[in-house]
């Protein structure tokens, strides 16, 4: 079984429940459960090998598909999207470590969200830069880079062109302010509200609605990044002048044949959130009509039996 393969409602009861009993026998305060608590817990299947520690679009998913090419099993965030019970683990994660809220993760969670997994890329583990570094003593870091003349990042100043609307704003902002979200993320339990509820705390900490302050901590990851990485750990990798030559040169991997990735990361970006507004719409929707015909029916059935009530008079 996975490491990351959640409980079934019949396991999490269980568990409750035996907590319960436990907990009033010896009569100390009940357990709080997180939600990685209602994982299995397996331990890990391979050793971490490469931890690419860039921010979120500087060439992330073109260095996952690169990875994966190399015969590395990579977490991005779009492997988190395919198990949404991940979400609501890295949001208590991160409330722990960013608000003081919760039991802050140690190498024994880490291992079980992270247990299949040799690479990891983008959020939500980049938030856990200094302690993925630490914990795992072996690994390579990778720090994906584009500088601009000592600037802010060309990925998040350049405005989305395909989003005509919203020419001028950045992609996560652009994503951020659809105005359809807080209302329709209800009709979807089970991957958009987790996702939401994960990328309105990543966005408040990382400051992705704040140019100024999402700037500040842009500057200041990486520099905690150089900092706590041995140099001889590091490869300084810059999108659009590295490739395969310097990523299989620091790897030990032969190069590969095959181009290196160039993925349009704005249209991945923006089609991931456009799909998951789809999906929404079309719940809330199914949702909607549902309880139409329900209403319909009751009221229905209050019309029939109020057109009996003179005749039973």
């Amino acid at each position: 079984m996975a490491p990351t393969t959640p409980l079934s409602p019949a396991e999490r009861d269980t568990k409750i429940f035996m907590d319960s009993i436990v907990t009033t026998i010896l009569g100390t305060p009940p357990t709080p459960f997180r939600p990685i608590d209602f994982l299995h817990k397996n331990p890990r299947e391979v050793p971490m090998r490469v931890l690419c520690l860039g921010y979120s679009r500087t060439g992330t998913m073109n260095l996952s598909i690169a990875l994966e090419t190399l015969g590395y099993r990579a977490y991005h965030l779009a492997e988190v999207s395919q198990n949404p019970t991940h979400f609501p683990c890295w949001k208590q994660a991160q409330e722990a470590k960013f608000l003081g809220e919760g039991k802050v993760w140690g190498k024994e969670e880490f291992d079980q969200m992270l247990g299949r997994h040799d690479a990891v890329l983008d959020v939500p583990c980049l938030n856990f830069a200094e302690e993925l570094i630490t914990m795992y003593p072996d690994a390579k870091v990778v720090l994906s880079d584009m500088p601009v003349d000592g600037k802010y990042p060309a990925p998040l100043t350049q405005p989305n062109f395909r989003a005509v609307e919203r020419k001028r704003q950045q992609l996560t902002r652009y994503v951020m302010s659809w105005k359809s979200w807080p209302l329709l993320v209800w009709a979807d339990p089970t991957l958009v509200k987790p996702w939401w509820d994960y990328m309105r705390l990543t966005s408040r900490i990382i400051g992705w609605t704040e140019p100024a302050r999402a700037k500040a901590n842009y500057f200041e990851h990486n520099a905690t990044v150089r900092r706590v990485c041995p140099k001889e750990r590091l490869l300084e990798f810059t999108p659009g002048k590295s490739g395969w030559k310097e990523l299989c040169g620091f790897l030990d991997k032969d190069v590969p044949d095959t181009p290196f990735p160039k993925v349009p990361d704005e249209d991945f970006f923006v089609g991931v959130h456009i799909f998951y507004l789809i999906r929404v719409i079309k719940a809330a929707a199914k949702k909607a009509a549902l309880a139409a015909v329900a209403a319909s029916m009751i009221g229905a059935m209050a019309w029939y039996w109020g057109s009996l009530w003179p005749m039973k008079r």
